[in-house]
């Protein structure tokens, strides 16, 4: 839709209609001083809402008896005017086929088309294409702030309709400032609704784009709870079939562990038709139970190694702190270089003792080079001893498994003793294991896969159509081009000082 505006005007207490005329393109009006240029822009801003009355006062003021503005809109002519503000603060609105400015006066006002400021705002803004009054593209953010975005405003579109003097020309500025800071990213940010860009569509997608991006990061954090778990069961299970064996004697399964989880409802009906059958010959108890202690004598020794490593970098850093506060009183290491020395007695050089003394300068300023840098030595040190406590304490949980684990195996036989059968420890394992095939099972059923794909499938179309629909990104940069070369060509028809040569608005 294309829009200017057809005239500004005054209806004076006398009935008599005064106005300018514009047309479409750039219109430019000039005039002495005092005779009402300037309040042109403060009527045409006040019959579209202004919530302050700031024509200047004068001979306008002071006879006025409404302010008029009327604007082509298409096809279209929209009137809005507005009585003098100590008289009301309605607002006149009407849309004609036509008019003709010669019958204007003020018995063309009808009172019922005077509205409220708020149902003016919202009037006016149907004419312009704003009709959305919800812009929060998330709705969680909304629900956190505890309450909506701004709804667009045609007040908020005068920024980009209006220019103050003294930013006329402005090579800096091009539409004017904002005092407050909000209002001013609010303007920023419903630029894409003035220029038609979006409609109220578009944030309800938004809405549905953030909200299925935040499901998905939802199921993520799930699917990373189920997999955790889920390692958990494995581990525990591969724990209870390598304990069956040391008891029985037997191998459970001839399968390893992940070949099992392929088919854990196989291996849940296999355990419970299975008969436990003893082997007293078999020896596994004994060589698990001698593997295991010899792996924790070596995880022994190796962590003793690391203590004494940590050790002799602690006795480092002792060393290098007190030598950073020592070298503090030391000086330079210094010797005077000089040419050929003379011999006392025949006179004659001596290049060879020359020679000897610059090498030993050479090798005092490497050393002052060095002494320089062994205080830097320090972080290292203390990035190794931060490296070795890490190794320490993995070994203490190494260390700390394989005892659980000779305490469990310790265990088979002390229950033994405390008239507990092979075959009763061994049932117990199998009811232990049924279980936890039932939780992986159970585990399985939350098909997190086939939801993360739905939604993925739901924010791809809503992407697609943020896309093809709108591409708010680019057509914003298309606007922009325009502007700056609408303005950059009616730059070069104007006479500006040399200092704002050559013309290049942006």
């Amino acid at each position: 839709m294309n829009a200017f505006v057809k005239y500004i005007g005054v209806i004076d207490s006398s009935d008599n209609s005064h106005y300018v005329p514009f047309y479409e393109g750039l219109n430019i009006i000039t005039g002495k001083s005092s005779t009402g240029k300037s309040a042109l822009i403060e009527i045409f801003d006040y019959c579209f809402g202004s919530s302050e009355f700031t024509v200047p006062e004068g001979v306008i003021t002071d006879v006025a008896k409404l302010y008029f503005t009327i604007l082509a809109l298409g096809d279209s002519i929209l009137i809005l005017a507005r009585k003098p503000y100590r008289e009301g603060k309605k607002i006149y609105i009407k849309v004609e086929d036509g008019i003709k400015i010669e019958n204007i006066n003020s018995n063309y006002f009808e009172e019922d088309y005077f509205l409220n400021e708020k149902d003016f705002k919202l009037e006016l803004g149907h004419y312009f294409g704003i009709d959305i009054d919800d812009t929060d593209t998330d709705l969680q953010v909304r629900e956190n702030r505890n309450q909506k975005n701004p709804r667009p405003s045609i007040r908020n579109f005068m920024s980009f309709i209006l220019q103050h003097q003294n930013l006329v020309a402005n090579k800096h500025s091009i539409f004017y400032r904002f005092d407050e800071k909000e209002k001013r990213e609010q303007t920023i940010e419903q630029f894409k609704i003035f220029m038609g860009i979006v409609d109220q569509n578009y944030f309800i997608l938004m809405q549905n784009l953030n909200e299925y991006m935040r499901m998905l990061k939802s199921l993520k954090k799930e699917e990373d709870k189920v997999l955790n778990y889920e390692l958990l069961l494995k581990n525990t299970l591969k724990d209870n079939i390598s304990k069956y064996q040391i008891i029985t004697g037997r191998k459970l399964f001839e399968e390893n562990i992940d070949n099992i989880l392929l088919n854990p409802r196989n291996y849940l009906e296999l355990i419970k038709e299975m008969n436990i059958d003893i082997d007293y010959k078999d020896n596994t108890y004994t060589n698990r139970l001698n593997t295991l202690r010899q792996n924790r004598d070596k995880i022994l020794i190796e962590k003793r190694e690391l203590e004494n490593k940590e050790y002799k970098i602690d006795t480092s850093i002792i060393a290098i702190d007190k030598y950073k506060r020592d070298i503090k009183t030391i000086s330079d290491f210094n010797l005077e270089t000089n040419s050929d020395s003379i011999c006392t007695f025949c006179k004659s050089p001596n290049h060879v003792l020359g020679k000897t003394t610059n090498e030993l300068v050479d090798a005092f300023e490497w050393l002052n080079l060095e002494l320089k840098k062994t205080p830097y030595l320090l972080d290292s040190f203390v990035k190794d001893k931060a490296s070795t406590i890490k190794e320490i304490k993995e070994k203490e949980k190494e260390i700390d498994s394989i005892s659980k684990e000779i305490k469990d195996i310790e265990n088979i036989s002390k229950k033994l003793i405390e008239k507990e059968s092979l075959e009763k420890q061994a049932q117990k394992l199998l009811m232990k294991m049924e279980s936890i095939f039932e939780e992986i099972l159970i585990n399985r059923k939350n098909d997190i896969e086939k939801q993360k794909k739905e939604i993925k499938n739901q924010i791809s179309t809503i992407k697609d159509e943020l896309e093809n629909k709108y591409n708010v990104d680019n057509k914003i940069k298309k606007v922009e081009r325009h502007i700056n070369s609408y303005m950059n060509k009616i730059g070069k028809k104007l006479d500006f000082e040399e200092t704002y040569n050559p013309i290049n608005f942006r």
